[in-house]
């Protein structure tokens, strides 16, 4: 491997897609001849948005080499730009925050090769909001493995702990690897446990006494499910728990609340005949044991939310969390992607359906100190099929979008009701937080055979045994207006 001490910074060009912002949402998309996928955003003190992941060329079967990417925008009309790179290696910028004098630091991967796939190497760097270098530092992870980075802290002492999960290439079950560093990047300690086998969307969080760290997620111990590792300062395991009534699954998200509860939003096993997952979101005890309140959102598809963190908030009334449909068939099909807005006891206060026009894979969500959110991670391009047919995307929600009827918010492409499943058999539902509406299907030659009022929020059902298989549309109407409009199959 070629290594410079300086990191090249090389001008990027694309075109920015954005809509209006009022209430200051918005949406930025890439257009590149690349694949450009986003993997965290954070809000920085001056109140600008610095936005972290990878550029790469297509050619993901040959091997492709991976630049980090900075997007950086204090008014989502003037967005700048910063492309890093070495020769003969892949650098992927996967995670960041904003350091006490100012400056960013940069958590990614490293490869010896210029496949980022099988990263060998955890890379760290500073660098000045005018994006000049100030260090870099590389460390190396067990020989042998591929290396995935999970999550990271930032813990009572000022220093950086990065939870990592090893594999074999291509794909086997994960090996924990926790790592230590100061804000200078220097190694303090690492710890190698093959003994664990842990998913790479799993969560690490502060204990709340400050003695150490918990990590939360789908985690296993000699095919014995753990839901939580506690850990010393030093990375030692010093307690270990089972699985809670309902077992964590893929990707995991959990946070403290004010009153010592933890609030976990997660996949869930499916409700939904042929679907794989659903999301939960759950409110549990300090000591991790009991689930004190729980609620499932049932979904025709197999959904995911963001894998790196899907869940965010600055202000407890105001919680944060979104779901994507999962990855097969890659980015093949249009999907949409739903936004939900919490309070503290589960209470859902808004959601809205977004999209329908493309597919998307997001890493990140993270609350703004204005009470929105910002949703990191990739769509596909117009026309593209493959994974690498993708670009960067952010979407900024606020509070408002959330009950703000679709026809008046800034969004292009969003809706008040999802309409599932679709094709559908004996049933159909509408999930929503409007009230007062009125769902009609209407067969091919325009005589209506379905309706009725959308009376249970969130989800209503309707039965349609009686409609033959073919081609409906519906309309979902306000007072006699009509607000939404779709079509639908039946099997």
């Amino acid at each position: 491997m070629k290594y410079i001490k300086a990191i090249a910074i090389i001008a990027v060009s694309f075109m920015l897609y954005k809509t209006a912002w009022p209430q200051q949402s918005y949406e930025i998309v890439t257009d590149k001849d690349s694949t450009e996928i986003g993997y965290c955003t954070f809000e920085t003190n001056a109140g600008s948005i610095v936005s972290i992941g990878e550029i790469s060329n297509k050619d993901i079967q040959n091997g492709y080499k991976g630049l980090g990417f900075i997007l950086k925008y204090s008014d989502p009309a003037d967005v700048q730009t910063s492309t890093f790179g070495k020769p003969d290696t892949s650098l992927v910028f996967q995670m960041g925050f904003q350091k006490e004098n100012g400056n960013y630091i940069i958590i990614g991967r490293l490869s010896d090769s210029l496949s980022p796939e099988y990263s060998e190497n955890i890379y760290l760097c500073e660098i000045t909001s005018e994006m000049g270098v100030v260090w870099e530092k590389t460390f190396p992870a067990p020989a042998g493995y591929a290396l995935y980075l999970s999550d990271f802290l930032i813990d009572g002492d000022n220093n950086i702990i990065i939870m990592s999960s090893m594999r074999i290439p291509p794909y086997t079950n994960g090996y924990l690897f926790l790592t230590k560093f100061d804000m200078n990047g220097e190694l303090l300690n690492s710890s190698f446990l093959p003994e664990y086998d842990v998913r790479t969307y799993n969560d690490i969080i502060l204990k709340l006494d400050g003695t150490g760290y918990t990590i939360i997620g789908m985690l296993n111990k000699s095919n014995i499910v753990r839901n939580w590792i506690d850990l010393d300062t030093s990375l030692n395991i010093v307690a270990e728990g089972g699985a809670l009534e309902n077992a964590l699954q893929i990707a995991v998200t959990a946070k403290w609340l004010s009153d010592g509860n933890l609030f976990i939003v997660d996949g869930e096993g499916p409700e939904t005949p042929g679907a794989y997952r659903d999301m939960m979101a759950r409110v549990i005890s300090p000591d991790l044991e009991t689930t004190l309140c729980d609620t499932v959102f049932i979904d025709p598809d197999n959904v995911y939310i963001p894998v790196y963190d899907g869940m965010d908030f600055v202000y407890e009334d105001l919680i944060w969390t979104c779901t994507f449909n999962e990855d097969f068939p890659y980015f093949q099909g249009d999907e949409t992607f739903k936004v939900y807005l919490f309070d503290s006891e589960l209470n859902l206060k808004g959601m809205k359906v977004f999209g329908g026009d493309s597919r998307w894979w997001f890493f990140h969500l993270v609350a703004t100190n204005d009470g929105g959110c910002i949703i990191t991670g990739a769509k596909r391009e117009p026309g593209g099929a493959e994974l690498s047919d993708v670009d960067y995307y952010l979407i900024k929600v606020m509070p408002d979008d959330m009950i703000t009827s679709a026809e008046e918010t800034s969004f292009e492409n969003d809706f008040d009701v999802a309409v599932f499943p679709n094709p559908f058999n004996n049933h159909l539902t509408t999930e929503t937080m409007r009230e007062n509406l009125v769902f009609s299907v209407f067969d091919s030659n325009g005589h209506k055979v379905l309706s009725g009022a959308v009376n249970n929020i969130p989800k209503t059902n309707f039965d349609s045994r009686n409609l033959i298989p073919g081609f409906y549309f519906y309309v979902i109407t306000d007072k006699g207006r009509t607000i939404q409009c779709g079509k639908l199959i039946k099997q």
